[in-house]
Parts: structure tokens; C-alpha cells; sequence
């Protein structure tokens, strides 16, 4: 078994990755996608990877280049699902939040008529 990677280099390669994949940590954090424990899991993943270097290489590459939505996070990197799936997951809760202000939006909208209406 390989050694595992620096704790320091691999957080920020897996920060970096999330950056540049647009993988929000916080917001996944917020919504409960991602733990602590989970976040923790990641970056061992990562520091037992043997494509460390190539991620670098990759990240220096495509960081600042990442288009508006994200960079596709490459096969090689041992977090790929994990990034997809918390990408997926938020992108739920975005849409489900939407559709939730929007129910509310029309009830209030209802019960104003309602109001209006006994009030004459």
C-alpha cells in the first residue's frame, strides 16, 4: 500500500478541484450533501491517489480557464463521483428551493385576492 499523500497539498488540490469543477463545498455542507467526516473522506481519497501529480498539472491548467459552469473534473481524480454527485445534489436543492419560493409566491398571491375580495 502506498503512503498516503501531505494532509496540507491534498486539501488544497481537492479545494482546487472543487473550484474549478464549480463544486460548491459550503453551500453542500449547508444542505447537509456533505459532512464533515465526508469533506474529511475526500481529501484522504485524494491523498492516496496516485495521479497527485497530474492533478496539479491539470489545476494549474484549468483553474482560472474553467468555463462559467465548471471544468469537467477528469476520470483520474479518485473524487470525480463525489464531486458530480454534490454538484447533482445541489443543483436539486437549488431547484426545489425555486419551486418552493414559487408556491409560496402563489399562495400569498391567492389569499391576497381572497382578502381583497371579502374586504369588498
Amino acid at each position: 500500500m502506498k503512503p498516503l499523500g501531505d494532509e496540507r497539498t491534498h486539501y488544497l488540490l481537492a479545494m482546487g478541484m472543487a473550484k474549478a469543477t464549480r463544486t460548491d463545498l459550503a453551500e453542500a455542507m449547508e444542505e447537509g450533501a456533505l459532512s464533515h467526516a465526508g469533506w474529511a473522506g475526500m481529501v484522504t481519497s485524494c491523498r492516496g491517489c496516485d495521479w497527485a501529480d497530474g492533478c496539479a498539472d491539470w489545476l494549474d491548467a484549468n483553474l482560472d480557464a474553467a468555463p462559467p459552469q465548471g471544468a469537467a473534473c477528469p476520470p483520474r481524480c479518485i473524487n470525480q463521483r463525489r464531486f458530480a454527485e454534490l454538484r447533482r445534489r445541489s443543483a436539486e436543492a437549488r431547484a426545489a428551493a425555486d419551486e418552493a419560493v414559487e408556491a409560496s409566491t402563489r399562495a400569498m398571491a391567492r389569499a391576497d385576492r381572497l382578502l381583497r375580495k371579502a374586504a369588498s
